[in-house]
């Protein structure tokens, strides 16, 4: 008996961390009542039931140490949707530069006789972190902005530095 009572103690606390942690709901009290099912029935053996128990502990745990929860930086969010929005195309090199201030990268390049310039922003980060312990990583974004040969911003796009 002690031993069930020190699973229910376990599976309590599994599934306080599953509740705080998780959008799935519905698969956590599924879990929930099916644990308290296996505990209450009388014909299953205790040796039975405990290994079920572990059984679902462990899946439990190897879910909860998949789990990633991504943080996304303010500057990431405006820069991604002006982007997707599609607002910085046709605007001039000095538009781009009163809205987004100096370039950290300035390229400029002739192709066919032509000069074309690229404009590089910081995009901002995107942090994923682990569940259990202090693990963490973060991925850096940059903004390409190309311009033609006008000065006339023809492309934005994101990309993620290496």
């Amino acid at each position: 008996m002690v031993i069930i009572n020190s699973i229910v103690n376990i599976l309590g606390i599994l599934w306080m961390i599953l509740m705080t942690y998780t959008k799935y709901i519905g698969i956590a009290a599924l879990i929930l009542f099916i644990t308290i099912w296996i505990l209450k029935t009388k014909s299953i053996s205790k040796t039975f039931k405990i290994i079920l128990i572990v059984i679902i502990s462990v899946c439990v745990c190897i879910v909860l140490s998949n789990y990633r929860n991504e943080i996304i930086d303010e500057k990431y969010i405006k820069r991604n949707e002006m982007v997707d929005n599609k607002s910085l195309i046709g605007l001039s090199e000095e538009e781009v530069v009163a809205l987004l201030g100096e370039p950290a990268n300035k390229d400029t390049y002739q192709l066919s006789g032509k000069n074309y310039t690229d404009y590089n922003y910081g995009a901002g980060t995107i942090r994923e972190e682990w569940l259990w312990g202090e693990c963490y990583s973060t991925k850096y974004y940059e903004l390409d902005i190309n311009f033609d040969e006008k000065g006339i911003v023809k492309s934005a796009y994101i990309k993620e530095c290496t």
